[in-house]
């Protein structure tokens, strides 16, 4: 009989469940998970799952409402699923401690293999840069250096993949090594070669001078056989000779090739002119524009101009005068015993020629004038003094050079120290010095036998010193001081220079004493800054006067100036320096010390020099009377300077 099952009913809290005869207890039935009533004393189990049971209603005689069921079981379910969570987080949370500490033994032992590799890395580098040297650098180059290191991970497996690459390296770099060698093989035998043509063109050259050189000597011994003396101009001498050795030439290719083969051939006839000149003796060449003379004489002194230049650098105080030009190639030309002079060959003027000394020693101011240039505004005045006095000093000298002997010039430069004696009475008041004066008289005379002394050669060092000027004296036409000095004696103009060199001599001493006015230079800057601004301004001077006193224009100076050699510049360069500037600067720092008439008297001693220079280095001989003579102006210009420091000793 099937079992028959009532409908739920809801139930009261503290409502006994009735139950009809023959039917089944409910509690028998499955349990019914519903919003209604349970009775808590038939359903224990289920009360006691879902925690229904309360402080009102225990478990076993009462009864719970739906309501209350309900609210238990969800605060219970909340708790439950609160549980969960809190395992599942822990969980979660020592999953992502394990992985963190994962990670970092993964990132320490990353660092680990990356220093490895590094190592290994630098390794290789370091066998690498090994194997790139040549074998016959390294002796001791061996298979054993290439090996990987012991630190290496190289494994035997990869053994022979490295002795191949070893191997091809190696071939690489003596192939490389050979390529370099035969390159350094091949240049030095380019060099080799190139040496080899230099000297053959050398050899040719010389070989072509020297039949260039036969063919000008056979076309001078031509023209000389028509006439003993022929005169005829230099440039055209040379275009006659220029047209005869290129005669198989017609004039179409002369003339359009004229200036290539003169810069070819021009020197090579000059140096051939220079060597004829060692077989004739009368020999002249004049021209409207150009006029030539060699004059060749035997003497035993044939560089005495050369050694002229070195008396002044020597002096410890010297004066070199407009006459003592530097050596000019053309000028002065020495061959064995001959001395050779050209007259005009540079178309320089006397004026012209002071100028380019006064600006060459300018150089010697460059220093101070570029370290002290705010100084020169106060040495302005006394420097342009001083350079005035130089110059007219020179200028008459030069003049009276030109129209008296250079004996007569020599003992009128003798009158310097009398006439600074002569200039501290009249404006000084100062006394004569009984000693000085006796000293003055004494160098006079001594210059007066110096040089009337018979020479053992053919013509005197000392008229050969004073007689400079006049191988530069230029033949393009009258100067204009000629005409204005028509009528003067050569003897007074040497004496008025001599007077005008004591007069700056004189002033020079008196400046020093008195030193700057304005207390902006003081000491030695004084003497020295002096010094530096009267040679600029002196420079000055000498070029006004060369473009006033010519027969040039300033372009016909300016393009005679450009075609000097170097070495010429290079000569009146040295003879600026030491000769005018160096000097300069000394005069004035030692009047600190000596005294107008006593410097004066030391002047009178500069031709001595290079009459001992030639002594010395070209075997020059000496008269009795000659040596007496330099003797004597030696010892009278000293013994005031030696007197003082034996009076000073003694006290």
């Amino acid at each position: 009989m099937p079992v028959q099952r009532s409908a739920p009913l809801p139930l009261a809290c503290g409502q006994r469940f009735a139950a009809s005869p023959g039917v089944e207890r409910p509690f028998r039935q499955p349990l019914q998970r519903s919003a209604q009533s349970w009775d808590v004393r038939r359903f224990p189990a289920a009360c006691a799952a879902l925690g229904a049971t309360c402080a009102r209603c225990p478990r076993g005689n009462r009864r719970c409402s739906s309501t209350n069921i309900v609210a238990r079981r969800a605060e219970n379910t909340d708790s439950a699923e609160m549980g969960f969570l809190n395992k599942e987080l822990e969980k979660e949370i020592l999953a992502a401690e394990e992985t963190v500490q994962a990670l970092r033994h993964a990132l320490l032992r990353a660092e680990l293999r990356l220093k490895a590799l590094r190592q290994r890395h630098a390794d290789h580098a370091a066998r690498a840069r090994k194997a790139e040297r040549p074998c016959a650098e390294d002796a001791g180059l061996s298979l054993g250096s290439f090996l990987p290191s012991t630190t290496s991970k190289v494994g035997f497996g990869q053994l022979r993949g490295w002795l191949a690459q070893q191997s091809v390296n190696l071939l690489q770099q003596a192939e490389a090594a050979g390529a370099q060698e035969a390159e350094l093989r091949q240049q030095r035998q380019q060099r080799l070669e190139k040496q080899s043509e230099e000297a053959l063109q050398r050899a040719a050259d010389r070989q072509s001078e020297r039949v260039v050189c036969q063919h000008v000597l056979d076309f001078l011994d031509r023209l000389e056989e028509g006439s003993e003396s022929t005169a005829v101009p230099s440039e055209q001498l040379f275009l006659r000779w220029l047209r005869d050795f290129h005669s198989e030439y017609d004039e179409t290719w002369f003339e359009q090739n004229l200036m290539r083969i003169d810069l070819a051939f021009r020197h090579m006839f000059e140096d051939a002119l220079r060597k004829r000149l060692l077989s004739s003796a009368n020999f002249d060449i004049g021209g409207e524009d150009t006029e030539v003379r060699w004059q060749c004489t035997t003497s035993e002194n044939a560089a005495w101009l050369h050694e002229m230049n070195c008396c002044f650098a020597m002096a410890t105080k010297t004066r070199c005068f407009a006459a003592g030009i530097p050596r000019l190639p053309k000028n002065s030309e020495h061959f064995g015993s001959f001395r050779v002079e050209m007259e005009a060959p540079l178309q320089l003027t006397g004026p012209e020629l002071l100028a380019l000394r006064f600006v060459s020693s300018t150089v010697v101011s460059l220093p101070f004038l570029a370290t002290n240039w705010r100084k020169v505004g106060a040495l302005l005045v006394p420097s342009t003094e001083l350079a005035i006095w130089l110059f007219a000093g020179y200028a008459l000298q030069i003049l009276g050079l030109e129209k008296t002997s250079a004996s007569t010039c020599a003992v009128a430069s003798a009158l310097t120290g009398p006439f600074v004696q002569i200039l501290e009475l009249v404006v000084d008041g100062k006394q004569f010095s009984p000693f000085v004066a006796l000293c003055s008289a004494g160098t006079f005379a001594g210059i007066a036998l110096f040089v009337s002394a018979p020479s053992l050669a053919e013509e005197s060092l000392f008229e050969r010193f004073w007689n400079i000027l006049k191988m530069i004296a230029p033949q393009g036409g009258p100067l204009s001081h000629e005409a204005i000095l028509k009528g003067v004696p050569g003897e007074a103009l040497a004496i008025t220079g001599a007077f005008l060199f004591a007069v700056h001599v004189y002033r020079s001493n008196r400046l020093i004493e008195e030193g700057d006015p304005t207390g902006r230079v003081s000491g030695t800057d004084f003497a020295v800054g002096l010094a530096a601004v009267q040679l600029a301004a002196a420079a000055v001077i000498c070029i006004v006067a060369s473009a006033i006193d010519s027969p040039y224009s300033t372009a016909e100076q300016l393009r005679i100036a450009g075609r000097l050699q170097p070495r010429i510049w290079e000569e009146i360069l040295v003879c600026g320096v030491l000769c005018t500037g160096l000097p300069a600067v000394v005069e004035l720092f030692a009047f600190n010390y000596v005294g107008p008439a006593v410097a004066s008297l030391i002047y009178c001693t500069i031709p001595l020099w290079g009459t001992f220079l030639s002594v010395i280095f070209l075997n020059e001989k000496l008269g009795l009377q000659a040596i007496t003579a330099a003797a004597i102006i030696l010892l009278c210009s000293f013994a005031p300077s030696l007197r003082e420091l034996a009076t000073e000793s003694e006290e």
